[in-house]
């Protein structure tokens, strides 16, 4: 008979939301230990930062434009240092996160925010005027779309002016809703066809993390 057995140990798959099990710190990571760093300009975000920043904005998203848990919130960027912190800010405010191929057009980009019923877009600075024609398409408010970096552009506000003075408790979820929550919502390629949302759960994300 064959044995099947690992010869690992197994493995502790927590049951938790995908913020708790983040910010965790098993390992005891200090607060001010930067773990991101933009290649091109040298900035830095520190652990600390990325839980303190994350909940600040999840509370200014519940609380200034009545983003609720199970909404979805769109980021629309290449690689960006504060794309964790938008991340977690969502996932913290019990939202769900679908991030855009950058490369998309306008077009595309409205017919993800239409399949998946996002409400709010994060873009670069860069990608601006197509993300304004998208909302437009998708029904969402000009309003509800900010932007990566610190400068406005016009009328619209960079994400950071979200961020409140106050923190928020990071949503929580039971062992049993770790499972069936969608955390992530990205999309395919769209190779056979129009490209199709796949839902990734909390613990979809945990179970990963952990191998």
């Amino acid at each position: 008979m064959i044995d099947n057995q690992s010869n690992f140990p197994d493995i502790d798959f927590k049951e938790i939301g995908i913020y708790q099990f983040i910010t965790s710190n098993p390992y005891g990571i200090d607060d001010d230990k930067a773990i991101f760093i933009d290649g091109l300009t040298d900035k830095k975000l520190t652990f600390g930062q990325l839980k303190a920043n994350s909940k600040k904005l999840a509370f200014s998203l519940k609380n200034k434009i009545k983003f609720k848990r199970g909404d979805v919130l769109a980021i629309y960027s290449p690689n960006h240092i504060d794309y964790p912190v938008a991340i977690f800010g969502t996932i913290a405010a019990g939202g769900i996160v679908t991030p855009v191929n950058p490369e998309y057009t306008s077009e595309e980009l409205a017919s993800q925010l239409i399949d998946c019923g996002a409400s709010v877009i994060i873009s670069h600075p860069n990608y601006l005027d197509k993300s304004i024609k998208a909302a437009s398409a998708a029904n969402i408010h000009e309003s509800k779309i900010f932007l990566f970096d610190e400068n406005e552009i016009g009328e619209f506000q960079p994400f950071l002016s979200l961020f409140s003075n106050q923190e928020i408790k990071p949503e929580e979820y039971t062992p049993e809703e770790t499972k069936s929550i969608t955390a992530y919502l990205c999309y395919s390629s769209g190779t056979t066809g129009k490209n199709k949302g796949v839902e990734t759960t909390h613990f979809n994300m945990i179970s990963n993390g952990c191998f």
